[in-house]
């Protein structure tokens, strides 16, 4: 009975080490950084990268896509891009490459386009008395994260439904926000039936 023990190194060509924001608002141009670390053996002290990013749909780059630098071997370096978001919010990501001859690596990092303002909620009531009514949208909304709805009723119980909905949004996780939620559908519950006259009507129990 005999054992045998052995090492084995395994490594890439290359290190990369992406540098970018963690979200970005749609329209904003920013700088992103890689950090490419040379370990081609053989490859000594003027060995020419090409380093290249690649982005998804909703990004675009600025300027020359590619790069040629010169990184010792066992040196590392900087390489700089300029990106545009695009006006598509979402997951987004960019892809970095680093080719020497054979040696290849690539690296991707990804953030979110978002708009640079918390998530909002515009709740309008009102009535007409010829039927006809005029609700102007005063906000640019983004066709991936807009919802847009209303709703007509000869009640005013109509609210509940808005009211719920706005409540349900409100960003704040607070336990008073929480307990609101509910407001709508309280009311809603205790509302008494209308007579034809346009008067309450009284209920009687009997034991």
């Amino acid at each position: 009975m005999g054992t045998a023990t052995a090492n084995t190194l395994v490594r890439g060509p290359f290190v990369l080490s992406p540098s970018l924001l963690l979200q970005a608002a749609p329209g904003d141009e920013f700088r992103v950084t890689v950090g490419v670390s040379n370990l081609v053996e053989g490859s000594g002290p003027d060995a020419t990268i090409t380093v290249g990013i690649i982005a998804s749909r909703n990004l675009i780059i600025v300027g020359e896509r590619t790069r040629q630098v010169v990184i010792g071997e066992g040196d590392e370096a900087p390489v700089h891009f300029i990106v545009h978001a695009g006006n598509a919010p979402g997951a987004a990501s960019l892809t970095f490459t680093a080719q020497l001859g054979d040696a290849v690596a690539s690296r991707t990092a990804g953030l979110s386009i978002r708009p640079a303002m918390p998530y909002h909620t515009t709740f309008t009531s009102g009535y007409a008395k010829d039927g006809a009514a005029w609700l102007p949208i005063t906000r640019n909304l983004f066709d991936q994260l807009a919802e847009q709805h209303a709703t007509a009723s000869a009640s005013p119980l109509v609210l509940v439904d808005a009211l719920t909905a706005y409540l349900e949004h409100f960003p704040h996780g607070c336990t008073e926000q929480l307990v609101s939620q509910v407001f709508p559908l309280v009311a809603l519950s205790t509302t008494r039936p209308m007579r034809p006259s346009g008067r309450p009507s009284k209920s009687r129990s009997a034991s």
